[in-house]
């Protein structure tokens, strides 16, 4: 009987380090698994964060273009106005030079008649000079 109760002994003990050893590996291979979908979901993790900075980057890209366009815009736009301030300028100016041009004209015309009439005045007077120099 003894050999019999040491037969039982060690068949269960060798039962219980066999559930023993397939827990650990149970565990381990259960660990194991846990460790990689942890390097998974970092992976996925670091590949969103990746992702939303692109995006990021890209808003702030298209941002920025947007900013430079607003910037030419009013860059064109004051152009344009500087142009067209120039250009009523030169208008003005022009219209100064028509009238000035005009008030040339104007003062050549009144010298003009001023020199016709001194002309007429002088014919006038012509006949009289020498008729006193014939007198």
């Amino acid at each position: 009987m003894a050999l019999h109760t040491n037969y039982l002994i060690t068949t269960i003990t060798i039962m219980i380090m066999m559930v023993i050893i397939i827990t650990i590996i149970i565990t381990e291979e259960e660990e194991e698994e846990e460790e990689e979908e942890e390097e998974e979901d970092e992976e996925e993790e670091e590949e969103e964060e990746e992702e939303e900075e692109e995006e990021e980057e890209e808003e702030e890209e298209e941002e920025e273009e947007k900013e430079k366009e607003k910037e030419k815009e009013k860059e064109e736009e004051e152009e344009e106005e500087e142009e067209e301030e120039e250009e009523d300028e030169e208008e003005d100016e022009d219209e100064d030079e028509d009238e000035d041009e005009d008030e040339e004209e104007e003062r050549r015309k009144k010298k003009k008649k001023k020199k016709k009439k001194k002309i007429t005045i002088y014919i006038y007077l012509a006949p009289w000079h020498i008729m006193r120099l014939y007198n």
